[in-house]
């Protein structure tokens, strides 16, 4: 592999830093204040997941990697899948919500709970703004406008248009994660597991498209200044994104479509027996819409 003109320089970037460490305060002081009343978050695993996520954050904004994004294609497209999959995935599988409520003032408490009555337009606007379908379209449309060749080639000039890439595919990715997981706040009825399900399969798609067209381009699509080529293989730099996004770009939202199916079966095997006498009624082994047959009834003659 021949890598051209890559610039291991880096420097700590004390803004994300600041931010990531006041969440994670925020966090535990939600933790400590609230573990007692919120009995679904009080399992010990779910601040190991929720840091987890915020690493995979730091990983994302804070390492070498974020500045190898501004000169390697296959690094942006790694950060592009970490803020679209594990990220997203390990915060709110942790069921972050009721803690960080629970780490917020009383007075910012109080309000927020009064939204619903004190404000009801701007509720009515959450709620239309936060539906599943548009959420959708939301996350489909933001993933695309990233890939666009002019704005995408944008990032790499200034970075604070790479910074609000980042954000915007963070805060549409935990949207759409929002409504996988079904976690709170629970704004909406759920949804019935098999549209939960067929909901996770179709957030690989937008993502292993872009993969797929990119895959099979000739052409190099964006400008990136460095380069790289594995010799012998005629792969290069847009190559090895296209394979990382098709092969790993829509892995979680597999392996979460496969796990809400078995936890869906495995409804159906925890419903109780019902006893003999109940099923094996002559009525209950007819066809839909037949009746058991009555006895014929006789009369005496008097």
């Amino acid at each position: 592999m021949e890598a051209v003109n890559l610039n291991w320089e880096w420097h700590m970037r004390w803004g994300p830093a600041v931010m990531l460490l006041f969440v994670l305060l925020w966090y535990g002081r939600g933790w400590r204040h609230g573990r007692e009343t919120i009995s679904h978050a009080a399992l010990p695993v779910r601040p190991i997941l929720f840091a987890l996520g915020l690493f995979l954050l730091a990983l994302v904004w804070l390492s070498p990697l974020y500045f190898l994004a501004n000169q390697l294609f296959a690094a942006r497209t790694v950060q592009r899948i970490l803020l679209v999959g594990l990220v997203p995935f390990f915060l709110l599988i942790s069921n972050p919500a009721p803690v960080l409520f629970a780490g917020l003032p009383v007075r910012v408490q109080n309000e927020l709970l009064d939204w619903e009555h004190g404000r009801p337009h701007l509720w009515r606007y959450v709620l239309s703004l936060t539906k599943p379908s548009f959420v959708w379209v939301l996350f489909v449309s933001v993933v695309w406008l990233w890939y666009d060749p002019q704005l995408h080639n944008l990032t790499l000039r200034y970075d604070m248009l790479h910074q609000a890439e980042m954000a915007l595919l963070l805060g549409v990715a935990l949207l759409y994660w929002w409504h996988i997981l079904a976690v709170a706040p629970q704004l909406h009825a759920p949804m019935h597991p098999l549209i939960r399900i067929l909901y996770a399969v179709i957030g690989s798609g937008p993502v292993k498209f872009v993969g797929f067209i990119l895959l099979f381009s000739a052409q190099p699509v964006y400008n990136y200044p460095a380069a790289i080529q594995f010799d012998g293989l005629h792969i290069n730099d847009q190559g090895l994104a296209g394979i990382l996004i098709w092969t790993l770009g829509g892995v979680v939202y597999t392996w979460t479509a496969v796990y809400l199916t078995r936890q869906w079966i495995g409804l159906d095997d925890d419903k109780p027996y019902l006893p003999h006498t109940y099923w094996s009624t002559e009525e209950a082994m007819l066809a839909p819409g037949f009746h058991a047959r009555q006895q014929p009834t006789t009369t005496k003659n008097i």
